[in-house]
């Protein structure tokens, strides 16, 4: 009897401690069951429901429950009024102070640091239905909702709308609040609710305290599920032996480098660090400061070395792991013979670690790890809790709480800018060039950011603010592979938060050929949407992730653009501007080993964020118009040339659209079917073809295609183009038109990517200019709607001064008619550099 009177009082003083929050009439209209998280029972109703092959009989969003067509369909969408309401709310209203906090904290800024509007006529609106991710035990490598999922996660998000004109926000607050058991953020001396995940009860998946310091036994578990659970999602395969010919640790013990000659990554355990070097970076191996380097104690001791780097030699050791991986301290940065060897081993070196560490707070490497010593943690954000239903609830007797999450959106919306974009995408980390391929390389990735740790694996995703590590004693899981329940994020292929790494289990297991090249445009878009300290890193940046997928699918990468689909790639193109690319590579290169300058044909010999599509979709609509080739030369007098196309055999190999012939244009024959001899090259490029040895091997394509001068043409560009008045904003972007392409007569037959470049303007634009020209590399037709002509794919080129050789500009595409029209246009043998 004592112990039930207990029971009862302490049940009592529980529902006294977490009573439901003050809220506003507005506010108590939002569903906020729609956020709540699976318990265990809508789990093993899920479970259930997939073993019988009985899904689609439930609904995927919460509570789960059978689809009923009588049930009244819920809002997701709840109007809070202006944000002068919502700020004046927030004296009574607990919800609405968590939202105007939220505000606060990011700006409620929009377009280009324009503040948003006041007064009625804007109107905010919060969201249950952003979906942030998805609970599963599949290894299907998804974008969107996976077939096996099993239960939606949402989070609140908000939206400020003007009032005229709903379609498009003008601001967008994302996944601020996420659903936790009430008493979260409870001081650890309260009683924790009896309705807890350890009781069997309440919400699983849901959010969570985040210490003032990181819990390293909460990064040693995620590293054990990892090791136990994982086996075929993340471990290195046993016949997968990778062997460094020359390889330098740091030993976190000894506090000195080390070098491995001819060793396998199974006999050192290490960590990979890879963060943000900036001007700080001065502490740098080099010949003359080996000696020293590799001295017992010299780090730490005779040396300070920078604070990332100091707390990632602490948390290695701190882990348990020996050895940690730095490229300034690992790498002789002096030795070109050394650069390019450890360069050429980054997709070997990232792969095999046990886990690369990456620090992406702060601007440089004096930044530090955040959260890993006392108050260095972003002070500006503070956890909040709201309990919107208590613990009792009649229909949810376990209650929900909303808690802040670490989500920091940007405060405007650049051009580029993606409301996807997690801490992670934003961070300075992320706008370096390097550090994409060390993401995409590694198995298993540990990230720091401003406010929280978040774990990164082919088999799952855990956050210091989420409970996302498997069920205890998780026994139901229907997977194959025995692969436990995890949380996906949403859009895990395309965002670095979350995305998988390019050759592990996953990718290559159950990564589509539809899927794989999707994940290759995405990842030409990322990188070139990125900096480098020194332009001519972008070749060597991009090097491990070329030799990642080419371990995967035997696909050869040339310049960055696939051999098996090389004609089709190169109409890559550009929404936002392209400028050329002037330096030479940083390293030695080709075939010349000499520092080279990049080909304007690739994506590669541009500054800008390009879009390459080689999917099969494409292929679909699109035919190539012409065939290249390249030559190679031994000597002087040993050249030969030879296609630049290589098929692929495997499960990457093109469908057969690829194959089908182009159609004619103007002339009676398929240019794709012509090929170039030396002798070809000799006769119409006599000056070019004498100093061939003197060019880097495959640096020219050559090819003969149906090309036409610009002065059969007229442009007319669009005046805030040229005006360069803001910087664009995605709105601009939106609305902007592109350059048209007119006839003779002044009719639109075409048009031309933007560019934004002043100098490229000026010289297109120049009508004394003859030696501006378009040549067609493609077709695109939809046989099903003849309503949209056919249109020829078409790069704006300038031809040097003896017309011999010719130099990518811009893209664009003409109708096929007009173009057949233009009496001038000729075949001829191109030579693009």
């Amino acid at each position: 009897m004592l112990i039930i009177a207990n029971h009862k009082i302490f049940s009592a003083l529980l529902t006294m401690e977490i009573s439901s929050a003050t809220l506003c009439d507005r506010c108590r209209e939002i569903p906020f069951l729609s956020l709540s998280c699976p318990t265990r029972g809508d789990l093993d109703r899920a479970l259930n429901a997939k073993k019988h092959n009985r899904q689609h009989l439930l609904t995927r969003t919460l509570p789960l429950r059978e689809k009923d067509s009588r049930e009244t369909e819920v809002p997701s969408k709840v109007e809070l009024g202006s944000l002068e309401k919502i700020e004046r709310s927030a004296q009574s209203c607990e919800l609405c102070a968590l939202v105007w906090s939220v505000v606060q904290r990011q700006g409620g800024i929009y377009e280009g640091n324009v503040k948003i509007p006041s007064g009625d006529e804007m109107v905010c609106c919060i969201r249950t239905d952003p979906r942030f991710g998805y609970v599963t035990d599949s290894l299907m490598d998804g974008e969107g909702v996976c077939p096996d999922t099993l239960v939606l996660l949402c989070r609140m998000s908000m939206t400020v709308e003007a009032a005229d004109n709903r379609w498009i926000p003008l601001a967008w607050f994302d996944q601020f609040a996420q659903a936790c058991n009430p008493g979260v953020l409870l001081p650890p001396t309260t009683p924790v609710p009896i309705n807890n995940r350890s009781a069997g009860e309440g919400m699983l998946f849901a959010g969570r305290k985040i210490p003032e310091t990181v819990d390293l036994s909460l990064l040693r578990r995620w590293i054990e599920i990892c090791d136990s659970e994982h086996e075929n999602t993340c471990l290195l395969d046993v016949d997968d032996d990778i062997t460094f010919d020359r390889i330098r640790m740091i030993d976190v013990r000894q506090r000195c480098i080390k070098t491995f000659e001819n060793t396998s990554h199974t006999e050192i355990k290490y960590i990979a660090l890879s963060y943000v070097w900036g001007r700080s970076q001065k502490v740098m191996l080099t010949k003359a400061s080996k000696p020293d380097f590799e001295r017992p104690g010299f780090f730490g001791q005779d040396l300070d070395v920078p604070q990332t780097i100091a707390d990632a030699l602490t948390l290695t050791e701190g882990l348990g792991i020996e050895y940690l991986w730095v490229d300034a301290l690992c790498i002789v940065q002096d030795d070109t013979d050394d650069l390019k060897l450890q360069i050429g081993n980054a997709a070997s070196i990232y792969h095999a670690a046990s886990l690369t560490l990456v620090a992406s707070s702060g601007l440089d490497c004096n930044a530090g790890l955040a959260g890993l010593r006392p108050g260095t943690r972003a002070s500006s954000f503070k956890q909040q809790e709201v309990v919107v239903i208590p613990p009792g609830d009649e229909k949810f007797p376990s209650g929900l709480s909303l808690v802040t999450t670490c989500r920091s959106q940007r405060q405007n919306w650049p051009a580029d800018y993606k409301i996807v974009d997690d801490d992670l995408d934003l961070s300075v980390w992320s706008s370096r060039g390097w550090t994409l391929q060390e993401r995409v390389l590694s198995r298993r990735n540990l990230v720091f950011t401003d406010e929280q740790v978040v774990w990164v694996c082919d088999g799952g995703y855990f956050c210091e603010e989420s409970c996302f590590e498997p069920p205890p004693s998780d026994k139901t899981t229907m997977s194959p592979f025995k692969t436990p329940l995890r949380v996906e994020p949403f859009g895990a292929v395309l965002k670095p938060s979350s995305m998988k790494s390019i050759s592990g289990a996953v990718t290559r297991d159950w990564t589509s050929r539809r899927r794989f090249w999707e994940k290759y445009g995405r990842l030409v878009e990322m990188y070139t949407r990125r900096n480098f300290t020194y332009p001519g890193d972008m070749f060597d940046g991009f090097r491990g992730i070329s030799a990642g997928f080419q371990t995967i699918t035997g696909e050869e990468l040339h310049w960055g653009h696939p051999r098996s689909r090389f004609e089709l790639s190169l109409s890559w193109r550009s929404t936002y501007g392209l400028y050329r690319r002037a330096e030479l590579s940083t390293l030695p290169m080709t075939s010349l080993n000499t520092r080279v300058g990049f080909p304007s044909w690739s994506w590669m010999g541009w500054k800008g964020q390009a879009e390459f599509e080689v999917t099969d979709e494409r292929l679909e609509t699109e035919s190539p118009a012409i065939r290249c080739f390249v030559h190679k030369s031994e000597s002087m007098d040993e050249t030969v040339v030879v296609p630049v196309s290589r098929p692929n055999q495997g499960y990457m190999q093109a469908p057969e659209p690829l194959k089908r012939k182009t159609r004619v244009i103007g002339y009676g024959s398929d240019l794709r079917e012509m090929n170039v001899l030396l002798s070809d090259i000799q006769k119409h490029s006599p000056t070019l073809h004498s100093r061939l040895h003197t060019i880097p091997n495959e640096h020219v394509l050559f090819f003969w295609a149906s090309c036409a001068s610009t002065t059969q043409f007229q442009l007319e560009v669009p005046p805030e183009l040229l005006l360069k008045e803001k910087t664009p904003t995605i709105a601009d972007w939106i609305s902007q038109a592109r350059p048209t392409i007119k006839n003779l007569d002044g009719g639109v037959v075409g048009s031309l990517d933007r560019m934004d470049d002043t100098e490229y303007w000026n010289l297109v634009l120049d009508e004394d200019r003859y030696d501006i020209g378009f040549v067609v590399v493609g077709r695109r037709h939809i046989p099903d709607l003849p309503q949209f002509p056919a249109m020829l794919l078409v790069l704006q080129v300038r031809w040097n001064g003896d017309g011999e050789v010719a130099e990518r500009l811009n893209i664009g595409e003409i109708q096929e008619e007009a173009w057949l029209q233009d009496e001038k246009a000729e075949i001829r043998l191109v030579s693009l550099m």
